[in-house]
């Protein structure tokens, strides 16, 4: 789906803005917060870095929400939490998974 999303893009290598693209684009709301923010721009050999400000202005329009957690969180949650109502039985790849060191 991204390769067709992103034609323009290299695989696996999306860039952190939607409207160009005509998609909806949600970001989590404590990257506006930072210094400095760096993104892939769709080649995995550039690397784009504006100010949290700049970056800010060109998400105007996109969606905020507090999508992530620190592994701290996640650790003490069981992994059920984070799916949809009647989705983990019906996904059975996600029953072995657990977190990761940081």
């Amino acid at each position: 789906m991204a390769a067709s999303a992103f034609p323009d893009c290299e695989s696996g290598s999306v860039p952190p803005l939607g409207k160009p693209y005509d998609l909806t684009t949600l970001v989590h709301r404590p990257v506006f917060s930072q210094s400095t923010v760096c993104f892939e721009p769709g080649l995995h050999d550039r690397l784009v870095c504006m100010t949290g400000d700049a970056f800010d202005e060109l998400h105007r329009d996109s969606e905020r929400a507090e999508i992530a957690r620190p592994l701290s969180v996640l650790e003490s949650r069981d992994v059920r939490e984070f799916t949809l109502p009647g989705q983990w039985e019906r996904m059975p790849a996600l029953q072995g998974l657990h977190p990761v060191e940081d």
